[in-house]
């Protein structure tokens, strides 16, 4: 069902449409402001605390994983990666089939085809979220734009994850269901 949902979300984004998410940016917001970090600055010296807030943080921006519970993100956020890439370096190209996401802890990520930009993605923002969930050739090139350090998930992660808590599961499938709907 969810690669139904995921294939008719991809027919739609195709037709350039985009669906509107005033109450998700809204609940970001607030979260941001309740939850503190230190200055931003290597993590070396971080404790294992501060490493796990700052990527819980980032994990909380993606709206996958909008309806889990706190001890639900503290659980995704001792399992994923960190990885960096340098200015240039290229994380997924269009048309690769990819089984991997991205939260950008740090840096920014140029999305684009070719010469043709259509976004640059800074810190909490997330991409490569279809490949998770259909296993769909990437619509897009992402390159790092400046250094970035940024969270991968891969689809083994996040499914197994989905699987021991249905409540995860139902909550991927109503974002899913919930993006189509807007576009329509």
């Amino acid at each position: 069902m969810m690669k139904l949902l995921s294939r008719r979300l991809r027919s739609e984004l195709e037709r350039g449409q985009a669906a509107d998410k005033p109450e998700l940016e809204q609940r970001h917001a607030e979260v941001a402001a309740t939850l503190q970090l230190p200055e931003t600055r290597p993590t070396e010296g971080w404790t294992k605390d501060e490493v796990i807030l700052r990527r819980v943080l980032v994990l909380q921006k993606i709206d996958l994983f909008v309806h889990l519970a706190p001890e639900d993100f503290i659980w995704l956020a001792q399992r994923v990666e960190e990885v960096a890439y340098e200015p240039g370096e290229v994380i997924c190209r269009a048309g690769d089939f990819g089984d991997t996401m991205y939260g950008i802890i740090e840096g920014s990520i140029r999305v684009h085809r070719g010469s043709e930009e259509y976004a640059v993605l800074q810190e909490g923002a997330f991409f490569g979220e279809m490949a998770i969930i259909d296993s769909g050739p990437r619509s897009a090139d992402c390159t790092a734009k400046e250094a970035a350090v940024l969270l991968q998930l891969h689809r083994d992660q996040v499914l197994t994850f989905c699987f021991q808590n249905i409540d995860v599961l139902r909550s991927m499938m109503r974002v899913i269901a919930d993006r189509l709907r807007g576009m329509v």
